[in-house]
């Protein structure tokens, strides 16, 4: 009792010293506790962002009670937490918490629309977005989506090789051969890409 007091009062005054602090610090101390399971400190610090002047204060209180139910197992109570969040600097933070939430319930469908959103604030996330529509059957959407990443991001080894193998799956075996020659010229001791070049030249 006496030690959970004593993180009571440290977080709650970390939470004061800070309360003027950029939001994306106390977003950053939050999602710490989450990965720590340290749910109790979390409950305690939201306790605090209750009794603050934060101006996103309702907004970090959805966001704990989302990340609370979440972790609780309790996904549509998360979703719902999630959905009323209306600020824009948790934006990016809750499509993300979304998206896994879509995924823990084996939603592809849903989850593809998150990805699609993800996807258009950062390019980041368009190799997700193209896997995705890969496993929902959108497979000429998903070479888009993976070539439109690559013409940015060149020499993602593990997305040419997910395009590489995607053109074979859907049997264009020459741009699959060109994908993975692209990679042996840069690599000539990918194995992933030596063994795929072997099985689609046969």
């Amino acid at each position: 009792y006496q030690d959970l007091l004593a993180e009571t009062e440290t977080d709650y005054k970390d939470h004061c010293q800070n309360i003027l602090a950029s939001p994306m610090a106390i977003l950053g101390k939050a999602n710490n506790f989450v990965a720590n399971k340290e749910m109790d400190r979390l409950k305690n610090f939201l306790d605090g962002i209750r009794g603050s002047n934060l101006v996103e204060r309702e907004d970090f209180v959805l966001l704990m009670e989302g990340y609370l139910a979440q972790e609780a197992g309790r996904y549509d109570e998360a979703l719902n937490y999630f959905n009323r969040i209306d600020s824009e600097l948790l934006e990016s933070e809750c499509l993300k918490r979304t998206l896994s939430l879509h995924l823990s319930k084996s939603d592809l469908n849903s989850a593809l629309k998150v990805a699609k959103q993800l996807s258009e604030k950062s390019l980041a996330h368009l190799p997700f977005h193209a896997d995705l529509l890969r496993l929902t059957g959108d497979r000429e959407q998903a070479i888009t989506v993976y070539k439109r990443y690559l013409e940015v991001v060149r020499g993602d080894t593990v997305t040419e090789q997910k395009l590489g193998k995607l053109y074979g799956d859907m049997g264009d075996l020459v741009a699959a051969r060109a994908v993975f020659n692209t990679i042996l010229e840069k690599d000539p001791q990918n194995r992933a890409a030596l063994q795929y070049l072997e099985q689609y030249s046969s």
